[in-house]
């Protein structure tokens, strides 16, 4: 492949993450009402069951070096039949959201939502609310890119080889002849290089931009900056049992970077 020009290195923490919101169904958790609020339903044995999500406030606790933010929680109540909980989020603009059950104050899925999706160490519900900018975080009918998982080799002592992701646009192997810019993205501290195509949605977005003509068609590199992990737990054969951490401290230090161009962007180049 031919490349014209390197956009950006961006750096962004991922906080958030959704598909499609899920028509109103009592099988289905949440129920998204057609005035966009939303209600949450469970069902479990303890007699205290707490939400938490990216559309509560935000609480905010002193760290040692700074303020830290975090989603809000709520105590749902229990309906009449006395076995089930329930809450009910008043109207929500349209968004990606994410959500957990706190439940004996361990995090736990919705397993009434299929929709989940991993963010450093925890999974996650998601869901949609349409009808805005959550359109464009949604799998819609257009046409859609190709992702692939590439390893390449590294300076990275301790990762001889090491593994990217790659979204190339939908058009690509019609006109492999074309120059095409490349963006590469980074994901915040704690992620890998699934953080952007999972919690972060960058193909769909990508997808969806291009079909709309908001974003011309590029290449788009997620690099892994881990410098600890070769690959996404679970993604590296070498080293199956790793484990994400957001204090990832050692990525800090500058190898990352010293090792971007060399590395990453002479594979890509080439």
């Amino acid at each position: 492949m031919r490349i014209s020009t390197i956009l950006l290195f961006a750096a962004s923490t991922v906080t958030t993450c959704n598909t499609v919101a899920q028509a109103e169904r009592r099988d289905t958790m949440p129920l998204i009402h057609p005035d966009r609020s939303v209600t949450f339903e469970s069902r479990f044995d303890e007699d205290e069951i707490e939400l938490t999500g990216t559309f509560l406030p935000r609480s905010k606790t002193i760290g040692m070096h700074t303020m830290l933010s975090k989603p809000g929680k709520v105590e749902l109540e229990r309906d009449n039949d006395d076995e089930t909980f329930v809450y009910k989020m008043e109207s929500l603009p349209s968004e990606f959201y994410t959500y957990q059950y706190i439940v004996d104050d361990v995090p736990t899925v919705d397993p009434r939502n299929p929709n989940r999706v991993r963010d450093i160490a925890d999974t996650l519900n998601y869901f949609i609310i349409r009808g805005g900018i959550g359109d464009d975080y949604a799998d819609q009918d257009v046409p859609h890119g190709r992702v692939e998982k590439v390893w390449y080799p590294s300076k990275i002592e301790g990762t001889p080889k090491r593994r990217m992701t790659v979204y190339f646009p939908a058009e690509y192997d019609r006109n492999r002849d074309k120059s095409y810019p490349v963006l590469y993205l980074l994901h915040g501290s704690g992620g890998d290089e699934d953080a952007w195509s999972g919690c972060g949605r960058a193909i769909q977005i990508l997808d969806n931009l291009t079909a709309e003509g908001r974003c011309k068609p590029m290449i788009v590199v997620m690099p892994n900056g881990n410098v600890d992990l070769a690959a996404a737990p679970g993604a590296d054969p070498a080293n199956p049992d790793a484990k994400p951490s957001g204090n990832n401290t050692s990525s800090m230090l500058g190898r990352i970077e010293a090792a971007f161009v060399p590395d990453v962007v002479d594979y890509v180049d080439g």
